[in-house]
């Protein structure tokens, strides 16, 4: 049986993620119970394997978006109650960790007890909102550095923004991807995907940049959320995922299928991606990372998982893993 580090690492092998809110830090221990009961149970009735969980670290900002002031539960320990709550085999899962807004002293002891103490062997690391803020923290690169020479079996993701272009070179995206693979980033998760321009320009231009410095591109999960209210929409954009008018217009044409329509969009854009990335011969490695963003897309996000899972294991020429 392949670990997830070695599934990630080898670029034939296909690798689903579902990304998991944490709850409340202040849930109660029943409401935390039958959270991690029925997440564990929506997981389990997807008909295709998802290889690992994946836990965003959700900061009060995005919580104020969404109308929730409650900071969420620190990551790892939600990381080990969902291990805890797993009858069946040990569940794997990546945590999401936001290096740049506490110092050193602590960056260092949560990352002692992340490792040590709750076993974790996957993280993505994740910088600032914004360059123009000088955080108490490390960057992304000096943190990647860190693990590399003190946790050097931990596998450590980053985060590619498909939206984030530069003029400048250094600054552009796919050369911020070559330096962070560099400095211990081993594989990146895309911002959510609703264009497929964007991601198509970056994958091209992230594959020749591999190619003239004569490295091999890291494997880049392509990331997917459902959208069923106007509510939804307004946080992903917030979030700064770009949304034509045009597809919103395809969304919201009627006031009942919307979440069914986001899957439609979703699988287009999939298979647009997925036909470019043939196409040109691009030798950047692909995965899914479903996501829910919101508790009451659960249930679609699962659907999510199947329908655009079974398109990508036909785009690796693999029938798809169902579940025995």
């Amino acid at each position: 049986m392949k670990s997830l580090a070695d599934k990630i690492q080898d670029k034939t092998q296909p690798v689903i993620l579902y990304e998991l809110l944490p709850p409340a830090c202040d849930v109660k221990p029943t409401s935390l119970e039958a959270y991690i009961e029925c997440a564990l149970d929506l997981l389990a009735d997807s008909s295709l394997i998802i290889d690992a969980v994946n836990i965003p670290d959700i900061r009060d900002e995005e919580n104020d978006r969404i109308g929730n002031d409650k900071p969420k539960m620190q990551v790892n320990y939600f990381a080990h109650m969902l291990e805890q709550g797993s009858s069946q085999k040990k569940i794997e899962v990546i945590l999401n960790h936001c290096t740049v807004y506490e110092a050193w002293a602590v960056q260092k002891k949560w990352l002692e007890v992340t490792v040590k103490d709750f076993k974790v062997h996957s993280l993505i690391l994740v910088g600032g909102s914004s360059s123009k803020i000088k955080y108490p923290g490390p960057s992304v690169i000096e943190m990647s550095q860190y693990i590399q020479k003190t946790y050097p079996k931990l596998l450590c993701g980053g985060i590619t923004i498909q939206s984030r272009r530069h003029t400048e070179i250094i600054k552009d995206e796919p050369y911020r991807m070559l330096e962070k693979s560099l400095n211990g980033i081993d594989y990146f998760t895309s911002q959510i995907v609703y264009d497929a321009n964007s991601v198509k320009n970056l994958l091209q231009d992230y594959a020749a940049l591999c190619k003239l410095k004569a490295i091999s591109p890291k494997r880049v999960f392509l990331s997917f959320a459902p959208i069923s209210t106007k509510s939804d929409l307004q946080f992903l954009r917030w979030l700064g995922v770009d949304i034509s008018q045009a597809v919103e217009d395809i969304l919201f044409k009627a006031d009942i299928g919307i979440g069914w329509r986001s899957a439609k969009v979703a699988t287009n854009l999939l298979q647009e991606i997925l036909d470019f990335v043939k196409e040109q011969n691009l030798d950047v490695p692909l995965g899914l990372n479903i996501e829910h963003i919101t508790r009451h897309n659960f249930e679609l996000s699962i659907k999510f998982v199947e329908r655009l899972g079974s398109l990508y294991y036909r785009h690796l020429g693999l029938v798809a893993c169902y579940r025995k």
